[in-house]
């Protein structure tokens, strides 16, 4: 069962792309960390297990609670994740496994290009962790002896900064340029005629527009707009209907 919230708090929405807000009542105190996904917001409420969810960021609820009590949820890829859990609804949450992550300021968890991303304060260089998946991977550090406050993607780029002012980027790899698939083309020329039902027709081809052979057999005409597709050929060709 949800968590159960007795203490009514407010949240603010914007109706015109974040030019003016208007208040709206949530079923908590505070809110921190707002994420869209999936058709829902999410938020997390400080000292409570539960998630306050939305479907159009006016009607709040409490909502199942978020596995691990973190502090941020991020949405990427069809799914939620925190530093302990995934979910690709917001209602049912799974487990992820790999390394044990150092604890990070406020359990901060990035997203784009398709990962998430997190890092912990406890080592020295600051180690970063990626998932794509239902599993983190890592550490992979960073050359620098500075906690690291914040991250975020951009464009085609990582970027994390330190509480001593140092910027960390971390590009993504290049693609090899794509290679243009093989095509096979086929030269081919459609001929067309109106045709008068009891009379017969005969395509007939020629390289040189002098000499002349069959090139298919009797068509029976029918009344109708016949057709006639002619081989592909190396060479020049010209085309004729004999009519019987």
């Amino acid at each position: 069962m949800p968590a159960t919230l007795s203490i009514i708090g407010v949240a603010r929405c914007s109706p015109d792309n974040a030019v003016t807000w208007v208040s709206i009542a949530s079923p908590a105190a505070s809110l921190l960390n707002v994420v869209f996904g999936a058709g829902i917001f999410i938020a997390y409420s400080p000292g409570s297990a539960a998630s306050i969810q939305s479907p159009d960021g006016l009607a709040w609820s409490i909502g199942p609670a978020v596995p691990g009590g973190t502090l941020e949820v991020a949405f990427e890829a069809g799914r939620f994740q925190t530093r302990t859990s995934y979910s690709t609804n917001g209602q049912t949450w799974s487990a992820l496994t790999g390394p044990a992550i150092p604890q990070a300021n406020g359990e901060s968890v990035r997203a784009g290009n398709g990962q998430f991303l997190t890092w912990g304060r406890s080592t020295s260089p600051p180690p970063f962790y990626t998932s794509t998946g239902g599993a983190w991977s890592g550490p992979y550090t960073a050359p620098v002896l500075d906690e690291i406050s914040n991250a975020g993607f951009c464009g085609d780029l990582w970027i994390a900064v330190t509480g001593g002012t140092k910027l960390l980027t971390s590009p993504i790899p290049s693609k090899p340029a794509p290679v243009p698939p093989p095509l096979t083309a086929t030269s081919a020329v459609r001929l067309t005629w109106p045709s008068e039902a009891g009379r017969t027709y005969l395509i007939q081809s020629s390289s040189n527009n002098a000499t002349w052979s069959d090139a298919s057999g009797l068509i029976v005409g029918d009344g109708t707009t016949q057709n006639w597709t002619a081989p592909a050929s190396a060479g020049r060709q010209f085309f004729r209907v004999l009519v019987r």
